[in-house]
């Protein structure tokens, strides 16, 4: 059997989830998120990020951003985003279509975005030509596996308020970022008008959810999450899922796991000759660079994505879950070895 290491939604489901879906699944109760499962699960996120926190279960990672960009973003407005953010890479061009405005890449580094980076989008203000900076995403964790530090995400969310600019924070890998901070999840995801809190990542079987800290973007949620298709009739399988990972933090455990699992691989194959490790593994993702031959290799028994190749060399990324076994790693690793 090929081992994965393609992607963490490539997991399975964590039987605690399947459990609770079990569970739930006893009788007839009010559609809509008009359930106790429903109820239970949003104070359990009240909890989390403050009594404040408005909570909107959707089913996709692709529709939390699109929803949540939304609700951010005047038809006349522009996201701004990291270079290579999942909102301009991997989504179809949804969040445009959806909120009608262009997202810019600034010119960062691949994975963080920092206030110099948005600083020349700014001169674009007031001029009636030009689409007007509205709304700045980050993701958290980055698609390098990096993680914004308390700091630095509080620098961005200050220059988003002294700009007059709305922050979005993807957070499809929230959990692995708030393992790796090691702080209180605000601090985590400082400053965010709205965040997505990821869970089909992290051993669900497929739910994201919304957590809307402005106002004023919360009142627009109940009608966008419908218009983006994203209301679900039966919500209590929805919040069921989150129900069970947030019992002793099970979100947590799942993504520490995962990062422990990252973090093993880099160990093992740090200083290797001809491997080169590309960006700090914060999260469950690896990039590596190494011979053609070597990946020609690897990939006869390990399924992961090649992220470029020349005529030498090969740029891949592997990624880790919480399913992934502390063996899987050690076979990952001989295979290299035995072939370098």
């Amino acid at each position: 059997m090929i081992i994965n290491f393609a992607s963490d939604n490539a997991a399975g489901v964590h039987p605690k989830v399947i459990e609770k879906l079990s569970e739930v699944n006893e009788g007839a109760v009010p559609s809509y998120g008009n359930d106790p499962y429903t109820r239970e699960a949003v104070e359990i996120f009240k909890k989390m990020f403050g009594s404040h926190a408005e909570i909107f279960f959707v089913y996709n990672g692709t529709g939390a951003n699109t929803a949540a960009l939304t609700a951010l973003t005047e038809r006349y407005g522009m996201i701004l985003t990291a270079h290579a953010a999942h909102i301009t890479e991997d989504e179809c061009g949804a969040p445009v279509i959806f909120t009608g405005a262009p997202i810019q890449n600034a010119r960062s580094a691949p994975g963080k975005l920092t206030p110099a980076d948005l600083t020349p989008f700014m001169s674009l203000k007031g001029d009636e030509h030009k689409s007007q900076p509205t709304t700045v995403s980050v993701s958290q964790a980055t698609e390098t596996g990096e993680v914004y530090a308390a700091k630095e995400l509080r620098a961005i969310s200050e220059y988003c308020k002294s700009n007059d600019l709305l922050l979005h924070i993807d957070g499809a890998r929230l959990a692995n970022a708030a393992v790796r901070l090691g702080c209180d999840i605000r601090e985590v995801v400082y400053g965010a008008d709205i965040l997505c809190f990821g869970g089909t990542k992290n051993g669900l079987m497929g739910a994201e959810a919304l957590v809307a800290l402005n106002p004023a973007v919360a009142a627009k949620m109940p009608y966008i999450r419908k218009k983006s298709m994203q209301l679900a009739s039966k919500m209590r399988y929805l919040s069921a899922q989150f129900l069970a990972i947030l019992e002793n933090d099970l979100w947590l455990s799942n993504a520490e796991h995962a990062n422990k699992m990252t973090d093993m691989l880099r160990k093992k194959i740090e200083g290797l000759p001809g491997i080169k490790i590309l960006y700090p593994a914060d999260a469950n993702m690896l990039f590596i660079e190494m011979p053609n031959r070597l990946f020609d290799e690897l990939i006869k028994s390990f399924y992961f994505y090649p992220q470029s190749r020349n005529a030498e060399r090969t740029t891949a990324r592997i990624m880790t879950s919480w399913q992934t076994t502390e063996e899987e790693i050690q076979m990952f690793q001989k295979t290299i070895q035995v072939n370098l």
